[in-house]
């Protein structure tokens, strides 16, 4: 095209970036945004097309022993029971460093540490779990006895049961 002037111009065409999708393993850590519970939401949406609700929270919430236990309250509410066995894709909540709550999440992928949704470096071991540490970059590794130590309850969600978990 051309100016009033004459002179010619180009043309400016908009490009909308596609919406940015963190992979799974190796994810940078942003409290609320990219966490241990984002993590366990990504990973039931793309592993297991479960959609699961995201809730508010503040980074350090876990250290004020007056705020709501955010993983013990909401993780009814997003469709997970309470189990006392370990199967493939069960969310392990711990208690990390100083804490007054429940505060990490852990997904147990048993034998088997690859994902459908991504390719991924190749994993041996047993016991895997998926896991997203506060501040550093999301990770599979063994479910070993420090991970074990930790462990406050093992949740599984619904559409996971072999039986109805209890409400």
């Amino acid at each position: 095209g051309r100016h009033a002037c004459g002179e010619e111009y180009a043309e400016i065409k908009r490009h909308k970036p596609k919406a940015y999708q963190a992979p799974l393993i190796g994810r940078e850590y942003h409290h609320s945004v990219q966490d241990c519970y984002s993590l366990v939401r990504d990973y039931y949406q793309r592993e297991l097309n479960i959609h699961l609700p995201d809730f508010p929270r503040l980074d350090g919430w876990w250290e004020d022993a007056k705020h709501e236990p955010l993983y013990e309250n909401n993780f009814t509410k997003a469709g997970f029971a309470q189990v006392h066995d370990l199967q493939k894709h069960d969310v392990i909540l711990c208690r990390v460093g100083r804490t007054e709550h429940i505060n990490h999440a852990l997904i147990y992928l048993g034998d088997d540490g690859q994902l459908t949704s991504e390719t991924a470096t190749p994993i041996t071991g047993t016991s895997l779990i998926l896991h997203h540490p506060h501040g550093r970059l999301s990770v599979r590794e063994i479910y070993g006895e420090s991970w074990q130590k930790r462990v406050a309850m093992v949740v599984r969600h619904g559409h996971l049961a072999k039986e109805p978990l209890p409400p």
